[in-house]
C-alpha cells in the first residue's frame, strides 16, 4: 500500500512539473511603448519630443505601424500652454521609431508656476499591442521669479503732491539678484528726478499680505534722504507700505513718503506723497 501511494505521489510531481513548464513557455508578442514615463521642460524650451518605439517579436525594429494617443489636460492646458503634433492623435512609426512633438508656450517673464500634462497610448496597429510604459507626464518648469508679475513701471498719473504741486510719479520695480523678497524701487520722488537726481530704493516684498516695504532714512544718491510719515504725514515712521494688487496691476502707498535734505526733515522736504495714491502697472 505505502509503495503505490509513493508511485502515485511521484506521478503528481511530475504532472506538476510538466504544467510549470508550460506556463514558463509564454507567448511574446510585437508591442509598443513610450521611452520614458516622466519628463520635464523649461517653459523657453521651444520645440520638444517625446519618443515612441516598437520592436517585433524577435526584438527587431518594426518597419511600420502607428499608434494612437491621447492629450490629458492638468495644469497645464492644450491650446494656452502647449500644442501637440499631430494633431490627430496617430503617429506613424519608422523602423519601429516615432515620437510626438509638444511645441511650449514660452511664458517667459510671468510666473506661472510649473504646470502638467499626461500623453496616454491608446492603441497601436498591425498586431502591435501596447507594452511597458504608454502614460507619460510632461512638465513645464517655470523659469521666472515668484514675483515676476510684480516688476515692471507703475504711473500714478497726474496728481496733487502735499505741496499742492501737479506731479505724475513713475515707480520702476526690479528684482535684488539673488533674493526672492529683495526689490530696488526707482524714482519715487519726482521732483529730484525732476532736477536730474535719478535713484533707487531698497525694498523688501510680504508674501503673507502682498505688501511692499520701503525702510526710511535711505540716502538718495547724497543729496537728500527718505523719509516716511504717518498718513496725516505729521510724525516720522520706519518705513513706508505699499499695498499690491496683482489682478488690478496696481500699488498703494499706505503712507506719506517724502524726500528731506536732512535725516529728521527739520529743513523741509523736496518731495512728500499723499497716503492712498493708485499706481497702475505700464
Amino acid at each position: 500500500m505505502k509503495q503505490i501511494f509513493k508511485i502515485l505521489a511521484g506521478a503528481a510531481v511530475i504532472a506538476s512539473s510538466a504544467a510549470c513548464s508550460q506556463k514558463i513557455d509564454f507567448e511574446t508578442f510585437s508591442y509598443a511603448r513610450l521611452e520614458a514615463g516622466a519628463y520635464t521642460f523649461n517653459e523657453d524650451a521651444g520645440t520638444v519630443t517625446v519618443p515612441v518605439f516598437a520592436r517585433a517579436k524577435d526584438g527587431n525594429p518594426l518597419s511600420g505601424g502607428s499608434v494612437s494617443f491621447e492629450v490629458v489636460d492638468n495644469t497645464a492646458k492644450a491650446g494656452t500652454d502647449f500644442t501637440v503634433e499631430p494633431a490627430g492623435g496617430s503617429v506613424t512609426l519608422s523602423d519601429g521609431k516615432g515620437a510626438i512633438t509638444i511645441h511650449i508656450v514660452n511664458k517667459s517673464g510671468e510666473f506661472t508656476g510649473d504646470c502638467n500634462f499626461y500623453i496616454n497610448l491608446t492603441g497601436a496597429s498591425d498586431g502591435l499591442t501596447l507594452g511597458g510604459i504608454y502614460n507619460t507626464r510632461i512638465t513645464i518648469k517655470d523659469l521666472d521669479h515668484p514675483l515676476a508679475n510684480l516688476f515692471g513701471t507703475y504711473s500714478s498719473g497726474p496728481i496733487t503732491d502735499l505741496f499742492r504741486r501737479a506731479q505724475e510719479v513713475n515707480i520702476t520695480i526690479e528684482p535684488i539678484d539673488g533674493t526672492t523678497d529683495g526689490l530696488i524701487l526707482h524714482d519715487l520722488c519726482p521732483f529730484l528726478v525732476a532736477n536730474g537726481f535719478a535713484h533707487g530704493l531698497e525694498a523688501t516684498y510680504d508674501y503673507a499680505d502682498n505688501t511692499i516695504h520701503v525702510p526710511a532714512l535711505q540716502d538718495i544718491g547724497n543729496v537728500a534722504w527718505f523719509l516716511c510719515l504717518d498718513e496725516e504725514g505729521e510724525d516720522l515712521v520706519d518705513e513706508v507700505v505699499f499695498s499690491y494688487d496683482e489682478a488690478a496691476g496696481t500699488i498703494v502707498n499706505e503712507n506719506v513718503y517724502a524726500a528731506s535734505p536732512d535725516e529728521d526733515g527739520a529743513s523741509g522736504f523736496y518731495d512728500a506723497i499723499p497716503p492712498g495714491v493708485i499706481f497702475t502697472k505700464q
